[in-house]
């Protein structure tokens, strides 16, 4: 907010007329401290961030690395073409969800499309855990699993644009992030997954539940955000009105009812 002049919001009095208003976003009483909150907040959103990218990162890095191997080593034994077969179709369902996550993404925002592609990963990875010995519930999983896996790199950094400016120094901050944890991970999974394949799924979940407590933060990191001074200059004729506004903001699409009393 603090590199933010100023805003047009959309100003309805009692549903009767439109009026575009210019308001301050910063009290200059305030600026100073604002800005002093608002770097060490941004810190700390960037932080979480990275770590939720270098997270997710893994839990993808780890599928399409080893989940072929893990299908061959499963009770069922399954093929080497079948398990190709099962990753081709994961890869087809990854490219057509980022077809269709492009349309969906400009009606929904980005902390939404990254909440519920979570909750996909979350079903599929449920689906291959328990359905182990089916391979028709493999199927499913698997393809679910792309799906889920479509849109959240775009929505990772959409979400970030909205809450943080993305600045040259931020993407290389989250892009080597990114690489982290799925180097760590061929150490830690290794040879393991053909003698013990639940390893693989096992440390799906693990990183699955890692990057939804760190988005559980991110949400506290989001509420905190200091909030700017606000000066609203409202026409003189308009005193006598009702003392309940509405807003709309264009850019982040949400609605604001604000109370005045006016002396």
């Amino acid at each position: 907010p603090e590199t933010l002049k100023q805003e047009e919001i959309q100003y309805s009095e009692n549903s009767k007329q439109d009026i575009i208003h210019t308001i301050d976003l910063n009290d200059g009483r305030n600026t100073q401290q604002n800005n002093h909150v608002s770097s060490k907040m941004r810190i700390l959103l960037i932080v979480l961030l990275a770590m939720s990218i270098s997270v997710y990162s893994a839990i993808e890095i780890n599928y399409f690395g080893n989940s072929a191997t893990y299908f061959q080593y499963l009770p069922m034994r399954l093929s080497a073409q079948t398990s190709d077969d099962l990753l081709m179709a994961m890869s087809a369902t990854f490219t057509v969800g980022r077809l269709f996550s492009a349309f969906i993404s400009s009606k929904l925002r980005p902390e939404i499309m990254l909440s519920y592609h979570l909750v996909i990963i979350g079903v599929s990875l449920g689906i291959l855990f328990f359905g182990s010995n089916s391979l028709t519930m493999i199927w499913i999983g698997n393809i679910l699993a792309g799906f889920g896996f479509a849109a959240m790199w775009s929505s990772y950094f959409a979400f970030g644009e909205k809450y943080i400016k993305l600045t040259d120094k931020n993407n290389s901050v989250l892009c080597f992030s990114s690489a982290l944890l799925g180097f760590v991970t061929p150490f830690i999974i290794g040879n393991l997954v053909e003698k013990h394949p639940e390893v693989f799924i096992y440390l799906e979940f693990g990183y699955f539940g890692l990057d939804v407590d760190v988005q559980k933060q991110h949400k506290v990191g989001q509420r905190a955000r200091p909030i700017p001074g606000l000066t609203l200059n409202i026409p003189a004729q308009l005193y006598r009105a009702p003392h309940r506004y509405h807003f709309y903001h264009h850019h982040s699409r949400q609605r604001t009812t604000c109370h005045f009393a006016f002396n």
